[in-house]
């Protein structure tokens, strides 16, 4: 039990680094550049766990999971980072949310898994929350936030299809080749932009992506040893924490309406998955 919250607590931390820095290497070297270095560093701390504890096991349920997962894996990137380019990382990650809401609704209709009526309404609450987040103050969706909604979900699909699939001898498999398959399609959508490499932003971005593949592979782990319930209450420090860094240190402009959002989502979020 002890390994599994110092592991999530890792995670947070490799998470938190890397949401955070993401505002200032997307300013500096534009979305899709960001998206490309991101994905093609973290391959390698995945690549190298893979080689190292002699898990690689390559059959056809890995590389369809693989690629399957890589897509959503990508535009989860894509959306989200889009969101940051304009609103910042606060709002942005915060969206994040959404996932346990997701995660209960695939129990209950695929898993037959029972959802208790006190979850049932903590999600409203969520919901409201997240929605109050998405209006900006002329009372309007802001429509510079719906791609992280959309990320968000695709980020959350990501996951569940490596839950199906995954098990302790072929998830580190499964992460190597949707990372790949990630990276891949990230070239496709790359648009020329003159940005100038300065030394801090490449080593921020290197630490970024190695902290990202390295964070992608200790939740796996997680979730194959059967602790992702604990892991994602945990986890649960990653959005808060950005929110908060955003809002103090970045300074980044947030409504009072979306603060009353952040209030009620993630109060809602931390009963929602600690109960």
């Amino acid at each position: 039990m002890l390994e599994v919250i110092l592991l999530s607590l890792i995670v947070v931390l490799f998470w938190v680094f890397d949401d955070i820095a993401s505002k200032v290497f997307i300013k500096r070297l534009g979305k899709d550049i960001s998206i490309v270095l991101i994905l093609a560093i973290g391959i390698v701390p995945i690549f190298l766990l893979n080689i190292t504890i002699s898990t690689f096991k390559i059959d056809f349920l890995s590389i369809f999971s693989g690629i399957i997962s890589g897509i959503f894996l990508f535009f989860g990137y894509y959306l989200v980072y889009q969101s940051v380019k304009y609103r910042g990382v606060s709002n942005s990650f915060i969206i994040v949310e959404i996932q346990p809401i997701i995660l209960a609704l695939f129990g209950l209709l695929v898993l037959n898994e029972y959802l208790s009526l006190y979850r049932y309404i903590l999600s409203i609450f969520i919901i409201t929350g997240l929605s109050l987040i998405l209006i900006n103050d002329k009372i309007k969706i802001d429509k510079k936030l719906v791609p992280s909604l959309v990320g968000n979900i695709s980020w959350t699909s990501y996951w569940l299809v490596f839950i199906i699939f995954s098990n302790i001898n072929n998830y580190l498999t499964i992460l190597s080749i949707a990372r790949i398959t990630s990276f891949l399609l990230s070239l496709c959508f790359i648009k020329k932009e003159n940005k100038k490499f300065s030394a801090s932003i490449i080593i921020l971005i290197l630490l970024a992506g190695i902290a990202d593949g390295a964070a992608n592979s200790i939740f796996g782990f997680i979730a194959n040893i059967h602790q992702l319930t604990l892991g994602s209450i945990l986890l649960t420090l990653d959005p808060i924490i950005v929110w908060l860094f955003g809002y103090i240190i970045y300074k980044e402009r947030i409504t009072d309406l979306q603060k009353i959002g952040f209030t009620i989502a993630t109060v809602s979020y931390i009963l929602f998955t600690l109960f």
